[in-house]
């Protein structure tokens, strides 16, 4: 059972990229009692690289994992030049990251990110942000159980052991 990874492109494939989320969290009880759905078409602007703000400094790449015809996971990759300029560094981010309990298809989501930025000249991948650090960033890592309060982020328990198994570090904890 390979993993096929797919890059976004049209109007449709970005729709099938946000709409992915519901996948995750509404056959989950738990996940979903807590979890607030992303407005669609904010995301639809927010990822539209043609006419949100951001972009005018910053590329981004949104992948798909694919496994027996199936999509089974979401990744995007930013290139915020502004932030690098800034900063004097070589960063690369990645967001909007949902994925079904497999670590071999979270590997391949965070290659897919990594590569691309790579190609972009950069040397450090840090995340996750969707899409800057000014909107939702981190992975919930412990108050699964409390309800949720505006802008906070939400995101099954086995993200955390994800991406460190992936090999991403804890920048902050808060």
């Amino acid at each position: 059972m390979s993993i096929e990874i797919r890059r976004v492109n049209t109007r449709h494939e970005r729709k099938q990229f946000i709409k992915f989320a519901w996948k995750i969290y509404r056959n989950d009880p738990e996940l979903n009692r807590n979890w607030v759905p992303p407005v669609v078409s904010d995301y639809m602007k927010t990822l539209n690289t043609e006419k949100y703000p951001l972009y005018e400094h910053a590329n981004l790449a949104m992948f798909t994992a694919w496994k027996d015809g199936l999509m089974v996971g979401t990744i995007a990759a930013i290139q915020n030049r502004r932030h690098n300029e800034i900063h004097q560094d070589k960063v690369g981010f990645w967001g909007f990251f949902e994925c079904i309990d497999d670590q071999k298809v979270a590997d391949a989501l965070f290659e897919a990110a990594a590569m691309w930025l790579k190609s972009k000249g950069l040397d450090t991948m840090r995340g996750p942000v969707s899409p800057s650090m000014n909107d939702q960033c981190g992975v919930l890592t412990k108050g699964y159980d409390s309800p949720p309060v505006f802008l906070m982020l939400y995101n099954p328990p086995y993200y955390n052991d994800l991406c460190l198994n992936s090999g991403h570090k804890i920048g902050q904890e808060l």
